[in-house]
């Protein structure tokens, strides 16, 4: 089956600039879409890898495991040029552990299979992460702004933030268990 694809171009510059590094996304509740999705960014200068030649990062297909409160993500970048390596940088996020701690658990593993110029350029990665990462959290929100549309090919494609006000923060998931039991 195809993954759900999310335009996400138009909630990306909406996104607040502040550190998700030190956040567990575990916690995320289900996102919409099911259990495969692809985020699409547009053409952002931000997620240039090389742009003399016009090479950025385009999107990601985002793969969802576990269960609500206990959530594990497969995040594959994806960039607009083909390439003898994967055009794609790969990292796991597993519950329990900070995106942090996890794309460094990943970061030696992609020159296995990674293209190196994707890696070369550490700020258009860094950006796209954060950009997925951002996405996934507001994606997860309670109301989310998702319209219903189609892309020229036919596909059902979903898209997200265009009637929003820039977001100032996005707070870390939270189990809502641990909320239930807290007490003062």
């Amino acid at each position: 089956m195809a993954p759900a694809i999310f335009d996400v171009s138009a909630l990306l510059p909406k996104l607040p600039d502040h550190s998700v590094a030190d956040y567990d996304l575990g916690p995320t509740a289900e996102l919409p879409g099911g259990t495969n999705i692809f985020l699409h960014f547009g053409r952002q200068q931000k997620l240039m890898v090389m742009e003399e030649i016009g090479l950025h990062f385009e999107g990601a297909y985002v793969e969802q495991r576990g269960d609500k409160g206990d959530m594990s993500f497969g995040i594959h970048l994806v960039c607009n040029w083909p390439s003898e390596q994967s055009n794609s940088v790969r990292v796991w996020f597993h519950p329990g552990q900070t995106v942090k701690g996890n794309v460094e658990k990943c970061a030696d593993l992609q020159s296995y299979w990674t293209d190196p110029v994707l890696v070369e350029n550490n700020k258009a990665v860094n950006a796209a992460l954060n950009s997925t990462i951002k996405s996934l959290l507001y994606l997860g929100s309670p109301e989310p702004d998702i319209q219903l549309g189609r892309s020229d090919n036919g596909l059902v494609v979903q898209t997200v933030g265009r009637n929003i006000d820039p977001i100032r923060y996005l707070p870390q998931p939270v189990d809502e268990e641990i909320l239930a039991n807290f007490k003062i």
